[in-house]
């Protein structure tokens, strides 16, 4: 998937509850009332993404990969982390290879990618995301927990005469399905059976069709092509 709010994981999770469990790898920012009740509710995994320590990417990798092998269907945010201009960025590859570094497309269970493509017309983090270069506008505990609070009394705890405050759309597309079966048959690849130097270049190659299937069914909404069609205004 593309990661364009924190309400991706809810978003995704209510979509697809009657047909699928989802499994996630949240980063620690998350661990933070109550946002990781919510999280690990929605069945998340929380994982240490800047740690350097061999044990710890050791054992992890094997969680994947028995996660993987075993039919658990992982949703996998390809960019590695939040959007911060709402554009795809590169891909990340660390979780992708766990998934087939161990993965024999000959006898193991096939691995089925379905990209998914997530769109809003405003998103709940949208000032945060806007200053979050200038590191003297980021707000901090106590002010985000005001923030919270205060959305919560203006849209929990309303009257019967208040309207909702409303965000606008929120869309998302389900591509076509992509079998690891087929593409390394197609492709000539085999994960499991390739040294680090052979691997990694394949594992990118796949990532960046992955992320070609993502700007696919990406959904296009009002807000965001109006707001384009005025910034392209300006620059004439």
């Amino acid at each position: 998937m593309n990661h364009r709010s924190n309400m991706d994981y809810v978003l995704i999770s209510y979509l697809v509850a009657e047909r699928v469990a989802l499994s996630y790898a949240a980063g620690e920012w998350a661990r933070v009332f109550p946002l990781e009740s919510l999280i690990r509710a929605l069945g998340a995994f929380f994982v240490r993404r800047d740690s350097r320590n061999p044990l710890y990417r050791k054992v992890l990798e094997r969680y994947v990969n028995m996660a993987t092998q075993n039919g658990v269907c992982q949703a996998v945010f390809l960019e590695g982390g939040l959007s911060r201009d709402g554009a795809l960025a590169d891909p990340k590859i660390g979780f992708l290879d766990y998934m087939l570094r161990q993965y024999d497309y000959k006898s193991d269970r096939n691995i089925v990618f379905v990209p998914v493509g997530i769109n809003y017309d405003h998103v709940l983090e949208d000032e945060n995301l806007i200053d979050w270069d200038n590191k003297s506008k980021r707000l901090s505990k106590g002010q985000h927990f005001g923030k919270f609070w205060r959305w919560l009394r203006q849209n929990l705890f309303v009257s019967s005469r208040t309207r909702w405050q409303r965000f606008g759309y929120a869309s998302v597309n389900f591509g076509l399905p992509i079998s690891m079966r087929e593409y390394c048959e197609n492709n000539t690849v085999d994960f499991k059976h390739s040294d680090k130097e052979e691997r990694i270049p394949k594992v990118f190659e796949l990532a960046n069709e992955l992320m070609d299937a993502l700007r696919f069914v990406l959904p296009i909404l009002p807000v965001p092509v109006i707001a384009a069609v005025f910034a392209s205004s300006e620059r004439k």
